[in-house]
């Protein structure tokens, strides 16, 4: 009861002094923190997560209806746009009374091209040929090949050789489904969508014009095969497929390809396909197999074979058949839009976000990244977050040192993306320049705490991470840039403590030691000197770059040379495990009580977090102003003679130094390597952590502080210390992420 009653004040407080919605953010994350107390049922699986279907095909996943966008074509701005010409046009036609019907749409190309056609005997051959010269087309080239491989065989391996002298192809061919009345009406869907008009013919060569990564054009899926979408029998093959290039096919990554086999395509988002050297003896007997073939595996992997070569894909659709918001409107070829809208890499696995690490870790739920054609630099900040309220010491400081990279990168756009909390428009006070959630905005302030929110990656992203999780994040974005443009840009890990002990030995735990691996395109940026020799000892690196502690400049400004005053000032965060909270309120409380005479005559006074004031019961003569400004910080250093600050880590933290610096002689304590006093006299040390201790040094300070009550006391500079590494330079950081 008395834990509900406290949660309820705090509550109000959070509703009174932030308002409702940050009230209600606040509550979720608790939730989300403490949801493995709270029993629940078996998550239902997706069906996506099923190995089969009733029909015994493979299952796999497909794009929500929301996602499964596609480009509206024709497009109304293409005259500006250049055409690419000596256009490879490659039909299979097995059926020659169908290919009659094609004749009308290869008018509809008003580019440069060459007819390829096979078939399977050489009486279609010359019924082909008679159709191409009574129509008036010349440069047509018929080819005979065995009836294997549907139509599959006959373009990867009959015609292997076309793809070396021409750039842009077009696949057709004359398609019949006579197993299924539902799919009548296939083929001309097909068709009317890839060349039905020299509007759209137009159109789709204007996409492959402005955008050089884009390997594959082809419409949105025939309204009746929607439902129809898997694996089929096939997966097994397309697996074995793609590992001869390098590819790891998992069933969780989408399942999109131009079902139907007939699209607009570049020659060399095919190369890792053609260079397998498949030949006709690779494809079966045709026996009217309707799945289940070597044909039908390469049918579904054409788009990651694509992405193998470092392409991309687009799905298009004109007007007819149209699914209400199924369609993106666009004027011009090139907007970037195109690809982050329509677009969804192969090679995620957005599964991931339903595993039990992401249901349990709210910290470490999968980002949802997408591609962008954006060439523009630009320098990336991974931030928990920027509501004031949280923003302490190093968040500060990663906020200076990129605003200093910044400035050294003038040319690169700028962008921060905040990963565990909601931006509400009270946070961006500090950010008057950034946009929120732009993309094509030089400076952003993106918020991914709404993890179905795309997060575009570009080439040249560099990031910058600054906590555990944010650094295993980035090295998925890593990962995905590998994947979706054939590089790792460099990166900065900014290591502002030995994070895997902040957590218990645990899953946690081991994903967090797994982010101190060594990457040589990954620069280490150490938040003191003394975390740089604990971290150089622990994992034997010697080339990190330290940041050795200095006073804020709004601290050292702020700070008066005033009269000393009996208050203890204590940086109490009882969100923070490390600065041990409880040891310094129960460690006051047993000083008190020995020494109640002396004790009533100093006030203790929490600093650094909100907290119900009730928290520091039994302590007496106590008050909680909570998270100030650093203006008003600076008074109560100014005013102080005591102060405490407990840091559990190799890190000396901030305030400690900063209470010693104002002439207040502080308890703080040692860990490992870290002598808290070799940085100034005015420290009281613990090698032991406890609340006798604490007592004890507590006594022992106020003894000392006696004497200055009423004294003006000039401020200590603290001592710099040896360090391991280079001492931080933004310019030779720029240059490092730059070269």
């Amino acid at each position: 009861m008395r834990m509900a009653l406290s949660l309820v004040t705090r509550a109000l407080h959070i509703l009174k002094t932030e308002g409702l919605q940050s009230t209600g953010v606040r509550a979720l994350r608790f939730l989300a923190r403490r949801r493995s107390l709270i029993r629940v049922g078996k998550p239902r699986l997706s069906p996506a997560f099923l190995f089969f279907n009733k029909d015994g095909a493979t299952n796999a996943r497909r794009p929500f209806p929301e996602d499964d966008l596609a480009l509206r074509i024709p497009l109304p701005n293409t005259a500006a746009v250049p055409m690419p010409e000596n256009i490879a046009v490659i039909v299979h036609a097995f059926y020659t009374d169908v290919f009659q019907e094609l004749i009308p749409y290869f008018k509809n190309i008003e580019q440069k091209f060459s007819l390829y056609i096979s078939t399977s005997d050489e009486v279609k051959k010359r019924a082909i040929l008679d159709i191409c010269i009574r129509n008036g087309f010349r440069n047509v080239e018929v080819r005979v090949f065995q009836n294997r491989g549907r139509d599959i065989a006959p373009k990867i391996v009959g015609f292997r050789d076309v793809y070396d002298t021409h750039e842009i192809f077009l696949h057709l061919h004359t398609k019949k489904s006579p197993h299924l009345d539902s799919l009548k009406g296939w083929r001309e869907y097909l068709l009317r969508n890839l060349i039905g008009s020299k509007e759209i013919v137009r159109s789709i060569l204007a996409l492959f014009s402005s955008d050089a990564n884009l390997g594959v054009v082809f419409p949105q899926h025939f309204g009746p095969i929607r439902g129809m979408l898997n694996w089929g029998f096939d997966f097994e093959a397309a697996q074995a497929l793609l590992a001869k290039a390098h590819w790891n096919l998992s069933k969780d990554s989408f399942l999109e390809f131009p079902s139907g086999s007939m699209f607009w395509g570049r020659s060399a988002a095919l190369k890792p396909l053609l260079e397998l050297g498949l030949t006709f003896d690779d494809f079966p007997n045709e026996v009217g197999q309707v799945d289940g073939t070597l044909a039908h595996a390469i049918e579904r992997t054409y788009l990651h074979f694509a992405e193998c070569a470092g392409f991309h894909w687009l799905k298009v659709q004109n007007n007819a058949d149209v699914r209400s918001k199924g369609l993106l409107t666009v004027e011009n070829p090139g907007e970037s839009s195109i690809l982050q809208k329509v677009y969804l890499p192969l090679f995620e696995e957005p599964g991931r976000s339903d595993l039990l690490m992401s249901r349990e870790y709210p910290e470490l739920r999968p980002l949802r990244l997408v591609k962008s054609n954006i060439h523009r630099p630009r320098i990336n900040l991974l931030l928990p977050t920027i509501d004031p309220l949280w923003v302490f010491g190093g968040i500060s400081t990663a906020i200076k040192t990129f605003d200093e990279l910044s400035a050294q990168l003038s040319s690169f756009d700028k962008r921060i993306v905040v990963l565990d909390s909601a931006v509400e428009p009270n946070h961006l006070g500090n950010f008057q320049e950034f946009t929120l959630n732009a993309v094509d905005s030089q400076a952003v302030v993106f918020e991914a705490f709404d993890r179905t929110r795309r997060m575009d990656v570009r080439r040249d992203d560099v990031y910058i991470s600054t906590a555990w999780w944010s650094e295993y994040l980035r090295t998925s974005i890593a990962q995905f840039q590998e994947k979706a443009f054939g590089r790792r840009a460099k990166a900065v890990y900014f290591i502002q403590d030995y994070e895997s002990n902040f957590i218990q030995w645990s899953s946690r735990w081991a994903i967090a030691e797994s982010t101190y691996q060594f990457d040589e395109r990954v620069a280490w940026l150490v938040n003191s000197e003394e975390l740089s020799s604990y971290i150089s000892r622990r994992f034997g690196r010697t080339d990190q770059m330290v940041i050795p502690f200095r006073i804020n400049e709004t601290i050292r400004r702020s700070v008066r040379l005033v009269p000393k005053e009996r208050i203890i000032l204590c940086y109490g965060r009882p969100t923070a495990a490390r600065n041990c909270f409880e040891i310094i309120v129960d460690g006051l409380s047993l000083w008190q009580q020995r020494n109640p005479i002396e004790a009533s005559k100093w006030h203790v006074v929490f600093l650094g977090e909100n907290f119900d004031e009730n928290r520091i019961w039994p302590i007496q003569n106590g008050s909680v102003p909570g998270k100030v400004s650093l203006e008003e910080y600076a008074k109560y250093l100014s005013r102080s003679c005591v102060g405490i600050s407990l840091m559990i880590s190799p890190h000396p933290s901030y305030p400690p130094l900063e209470m010693a610096y104002s002439g207040l002689i502080t308890v703080s304590n040692n860990y490992d390597a870290k002598e808290i006093v070799r940085r100034s006299e005015n420290f009281v040390a613990l090698d032991q952590v406890t609340p006798d201790t604490l007592a004890l040094a507590v006594a022992r300070s106020v003894e000392l502080a006696e004497e200055k009550i009423g004294l003006i006391c000039e401020h200590k500079e603290i001592i710099e210390i040896p360090f391991v590494g280079t001492k931080y330079d933004p310019t030779d950081l720029a240059a490092f992420l730059t070269n």
